[in-house]
């Protein structure tokens, strides 16, 4: 039993050393995945733009170049 409860104190006394490094990995952790997600966002908002330009682009071709024929009666 007293073995038990030396055990129990030591880790009670770690968790207390230890609390503030777990919080500061966790919000290491979380502000590395956040600049993650901006980059990526920022990369899908030129993807998009990009992908915007392309369809107009298409679009221009479609009625500059491949206009149908033009009926004469």
């Amino acid at each position: 039993m007293r073995y038990a409860k030396l055990e129990f104190r030591n880790i009670h006394r770690s968790l207390r050393d230890y609390i503030i490094y777990f919080i500061t990995l966790t919000l290491t952790a979380v502000l590395m995945y956040s600049f993650l997600l901006f980059a990526l966002l920022s990369d899908f908002g030129m993807l998009r733009a990009a992908k915007i330009i392309w369809h107009q682009k298409m679009i221009i071709e479609r009625v500059v170049y491949r206009m149908p024929p033009i009926k004469t009666n």
